[in-house]
């Protein structure tokens, strides 16, 4: 059995491929949600529903997370690879040290910072 907040999910996706994805449909979907007291899985809720609709439109969602703004070619690689069937995006975040990570549709797909190499080096001598 799937996880609620993908059932959930999963009905918003039926509802757009419908076109019935309407403001009234999604008071009525909020307002369930308050009864049922599941407010707080909204956020996943939506998250899943637009990992749904990527997939079901052959779109990849790209995050690049690096330490420095240079490493921004990765992006550019990134887009000459997928072009329009991805949704890319970077970020910077100087708590890596140096290098990048890189996920595809929310996995992690390349982990060359140095942030993890040093916890790995770490976890071994520990």
């Amino acid at each position: 059995m799937p996880a609620p907040t993908l059932t959930y999910a999963q009905a918003l996706l039926e509802l757009s491929r419908e076109r019935k994805l309407k403001p009234a449909a999604m008071r009525n979907f909020i307002a369930l949600l308050r009864r049922e007291k599941r407010t707080s899985w909204l956020p996943e809720i939506l998250r899943r529903f637009e990992t749904l609709l990527r997939r079901e439109r052959g779109i990849r969602k790209i995050e690049v997370l690096a330490a420095r703004r240079e490493l921004q070619s990765v992006v550019k690689k990134a887009r000459r690879e997928f072009g329009r069937r991805a949704e890319i995006a970077f970020a910077v975040d100087p708590a890596l040290i140096g290098g990048a990570v890189c996920t595809i549709d929310d996995e992690i797909v390349i982990d060359a910072s140095v942030k993890t190499q040093l916890d790995r080096m770490f976890a071994v001598h520990s």
